[in-house]
């Protein structure tokens, strides 16, 4: 039994000693650290970024999107224009 809590004992003093040491010799204790200097980005990025569309060239779904606001502008402002004076 004594014999058993002494080699415990003596395994975990071991294992800390160990992160101890581990611990001193990385220094940057554990945190990852990138250098973006070297990082591009892929290709297909890089050509979409190139290839510049003139202004009338316009997404389908953002013409849908600014058509939609317009008519329900106007049909608010319809509305409004037929209220009745108080």
């Amino acid at each position: 039994m004594a014999i058993e809590k002494e080699l415990a004992k003596s395994n975990s003093e071991t294992n800390k000693s160990t992160l101890e040491k581990e611990s001193a010799e990385t220094p940057n204790n554990g945190l990852i650290k990138v250098d973006t200097g070297k990082l591009t980005p892929p290709k297909h990025f890089l050509d979409e970024l190139e290839e510049e569309k003139p202004i009338w060239q316009i997404e389908p779904i953002t013409l849908i999107i600014l058509i939609l606001a317009i008519v329900f502008i106007s049909f608010i402002t319809v509305l409004v224009s037929r209220m009745p004076q108080k």
